[in-house]
């Protein structure tokens, strides 16, 4: 039997994080350890336990959330971060892995794709929404020196 695998939902929208919640409690090896509402909040959470998969809304309120994942996969790379977002452009994409991110969830098709991007993350690969599937996507790599966690509160 596979170990559990441990989730973290940040989103500040409750209905939509208790929707995301229900849907990963229905599917075997898979729990919700933590639900947090703003950066400040998961920042904190962080700090005292790592999950295995961060499940963030890119527009969270008091955090950067880019440059959070970046640090976060600096110093703890073995946590993945799956970055949602309802902007279908191809730039959130390419941000999001150039912070390290382990795949972007497109809001409106959370309720089909959500357990597919969570398979697919946990088997190491990259999750792409249904609409970058197959096709080429530029990845550029950035590395930079970050700070702590705090600088990355902030206001949006």
């Amino acid at each position: 039997m596979a170990a559990l695998y441990r989730l973290v939902l940040a989103d500040d929208h409750v209905l939509f994080r208790h929707e995301i919640k229900k849907i990963i409690e229905r599917a075997p090896g898979l729990k919700v350890v933590g639900e947090v509402g703003d950066g400040a909040a998961l920042m904190q959470f962080l700090e005292q336990s790592l999950p295995d998969l961060v499940i963030v809304d890119i527009s969270l309120r008091h955090l950067r959330v880019m440059e959070a994942t970046n640090l976060l996969k600096l110093i703890h790379p073995e946590v993945k971060v799956l970055i949602m977002t309802m902007h279908q452009e191809e730039e959130y994409l390419t941000h999001a892995s150039q912070a390290g991110a382990a795949g972007v969830l497109i809001k409106q098709y959370a309720a089909v794709e959500l357990l597919r991007a969570i398979r697919t993350i946990r088997a190491g690969k990259f999750y792409l929404p249904p609409q970058f599937r197959g096709k080429k996507i530029f990845y550029p790599q950035s590395k930079q020196k970050l700070g702590r966690w705090s600088s990355f509160l902030g206001y949006f």
